[in-house]
């Protein structure tokens, strides 16, 4: 079962429009916005008042297969520990495709397995 939705999920990946990420420890935002044009995507710094200023780019196929390697399309749409939450790390990863649709991720001081390696590509490009 894991694997027809792995295989579904990068398959809907090739009609990505936008990848919103966004996380937040105690007073700390960082916001990523990963937008597709054409052949290419673009890497966005999203301001707390809604601005975006590019700081990368890159072939869209490049990013396709180091995020498939991800293997997103395991993780559970919710990830949280409810013993606490004060003062945690909040995140969300958020995905727009061209008909309209999206997919949301969350949590709330609980992560997937593989959390890290997904910081670690949205920030490969990553200017401050």
């Amino acid at each position: 079962m894991a694997n027809k939705r792995i295989s579904w999920f990068d398959r809907r990946m090739q009609q990505f429009t936008e990848i919103s990420f966004s996380a937040q420890k105690f007073l700390c935002p960082v916001n990523i916005v990963i937008k597709a044009e054409g052949q290419q995507v673009e890497y966005y710094k999203k301001y707390i008042t809604g601005e975006l200023k590019l700081y990368g780019y890159g072939k869209k196929s490049d990013f396709l297969a180091a995020f498939s390697g991800l293997n997103i399309g395991k993780w559970k749409k919710r990830y949280e520990i409810r013993d606490y939450c004060f003062g945690g790390r909040c995140w969300e990863l958020s995905i727009k495709f061209a008909d309209g649709k999206q997919l949301r991720y969350r949590g709330e001081n609980s992560y997937p397995e593989n959390f890290s390696d997904l910081g670690k590509l949205l920030r490969a490009n990553y200017a401050t």
